[in-house]
């Protein structure tokens, strides 16, 4: 809720081939209200990494870091695509 546009462009952009875009309900678990969002999954189905529990402290031990690096890159690179257009 609240995204622009340009914002879900950015997110399409950056979700790229490798994610399906689905429309899913969705509700808060203390609330009766379903609402319509939409979520990107892996398309690659088969993928074994795809299934089985993740976990949150993990993930921040292990991955966390390589992924806030991949997506400043890919801010920057969006920055320089944007400020070299006419």
């Amino acid at each position: 809720m609240g995204l622009s546009a340009t914002e879900i462009d950015i997110l399409d952009m950056y979700e790229d081939e490798e994610y399906d875009k689905r429309v899913v309900d969705v509700s808060l678990l203390d609330a009766s209200e379903v609402l319509q969002a939409y979520t990107y999954v892996w398309a690659n189905s088969t993928d074994p990494d795809l299934y089985g529990e993740w976990d949150f402290e993990e993930f921040k031990e292990s991955k966390l870091k390589g992924y806030l690096e991949m997506t400043k890159n890919y801010v920057e690179v969006l920055e320089d695509t944007e400020t070299s257009l006419p």
